[in-house]
């Protein structure tokens, strides 16, 4: 199991609020082909979450403050 991040763009969230996740025997993968080593990742169900990128926002607040300085200072 492994985690993944990534942006939101719009769009529906599957979160824990649209049911409980599956147990790992009710997640249906079919195989991509016979007798063939491979790698399969698939999202879990109702698994999905968001939470604010601090950097993204840091950098944000520093552009708005940056800007809002330069129209105070003119």
């Amino acid at each position: 199991m492994s985690f993944c991040w990534d942006a939101v763009v719009g769009g529906v969230l599957d979160s824990p609020a649209n049911g409980p996740a599956p147990l790992p025997w009710d997640i249906l993968v079919a195989p991509p082909e016979k007798f063939t080593n491979s790698t399969v990742y698939v999202e879990v169900p109702h698994t999905a979450s968001m939470k604010v990128c601090f950097p993204l926002l840091s950098l944000l607040l520093e552009y708005v403050i940056t800007c809002f300085l330069s129209i105070i200072n003119k």
